[in-house]
Order: C-alpha cells, then structure tokens, then sequence
C-alpha cells in the first residue's frame, strides 16, 4: 500500500482495531494514533507498552467477545472517542522516532558527562578492562 492510501485508509476511519498477539515495535499503532485514533488492542507485548488502556484506546485481554464489546463501546460513545483522539495524537508524539532520538542523545550525554566527572578517559573503560 503506498503512503498516500495509508493515510487515505486512516483519515477515512473512526477508530483502530489491532488483534495481533505479536506486535513488537508498535509502528502501525503509532502511526494510528498520529492520525487521532484510538486504538482498541489486545493486551500483549508491543501493544500494551503503546497504548494506556482508558486514556488514549482500550487495552482487551485475550477474548473476542470482550474485544468486540470494547469496539462497539468505543464507536458508540462519540465523547469517548474524541477524548482518546486527542489523546492519541499526544501519545503518538511523544512515541515519535524524533522524540525518541532526542531521548537517547539525552542518554548518551549524560553517560558521557558522567564520564567527565568521574574522570574516565573512555566512557566504557568497565567494559574493556572486563
């Protein structure tokens, strides 16, 4: 699917659904909730690390029926899902690939800076010496 009907395909939707049990890096959910939609996903690893159950989507265990009844919750309640949109939209800001480059130049510079007051001419002079 090419870029322009991803985005046609999440403009053009309510909310997002996501049933995998193997999700691992959470782009897809992302790039939803960047689109304002509130995801309704499965709790499981990847998923439940993207997604704050009640606050910008619905984290479901394991069970069509529940998962289902979270669906029909959400596209029922339109004050619900406009405050997870919204919600949504932050989340995926602050899941960003930008926001989390930032995050780890802020790490690496604390670990060098760490190395500076402690001396260390190499920042992993522990790991060399074994």
């Amino acid at each position: 699917m090419s870029s322009d009907n991803l985005v046609d395909a999440y403009c053009g939707a309510d909310i997002f659904t996501f049933a995998s049990v193997t999700e691992t890096q959470g782009i897809v959910l992302v790039e939803a909730m960047a689109a304002g939609l509130p995801p309704v996903v499965v709790r499981a690893t990847g998923s439940q690390e993207m997604v704050e159950h009640e606050k910008q989507g619905l984290v479901v265990e394991y069970n069509l029926d529940m998962f289902a009844q979270q669906v029909l919750r959400l596209l029922r309640d339109d004050e619900l899902r406009h405050r997870f949109s919204a919600q949504a939209v932050i989340r995926a800001s602050e899941l960003s690939s930008r926001t989390m480059a930032r995050r780890l130049e802020r790490q690496y510079q604390l670990l060098i800076d760490e190395g500076k007051v402690k001396g260390s001419r190499h920042l992993f002079e522990k790991w060399r010496s074994g």
